[in-house]
């Protein structure tokens, strides 16, 4: 057993401490670089937790969580995407399933 895995083993709570300040320094990461851009619809930018990322093709290669979200593979399928709000990407994925007519929503909200 190497010295880290010792540690980690006789430090339990220590470890589960730094692994929850390092998961919520990552995600206040996040949440700034899609605040920083917002929703491409309604321009809503004030919490991104509530911002989505949408793929317009459903042209899914990765699926990414939080943790690897500046990793390389996380950043190409985000190049695919477009950033919305909550809101929109439920309005979004209606109008793509039944609702063409609500194609216009979005020019008439702005």
């Amino acid at each position: 057993m190497n010295r880290t895995s010792k540690w980690k083993k006789e430090n339990p709570e220590r470890v589960k401490q730094n692994r929850k300040e390092w998961c919520d320094k990552n995600r206040d990461k996040v949440h700034e670089h899609k605040c920083s851009i917002g929703c491409q619809h309604c321009g809503y930018n004030k919490y991104g937790g509530a911002l989505e990322w949408h793929h317009p093709d459903s042209n899914k290669d990765y699926v990414f969580r939080t943790a690897g979200y500046f990793g390389p593979k996380a950043q190409a399928e985000i190049a695919k995407c477009i950033l919305l709000c909550a809101n929109c990407h439920r309005e979004e994925h209606m109008k793509m399933k039944t609702r063409p007519d609500l194609d216009d929503l979005y020019h008439d909200s702005k």
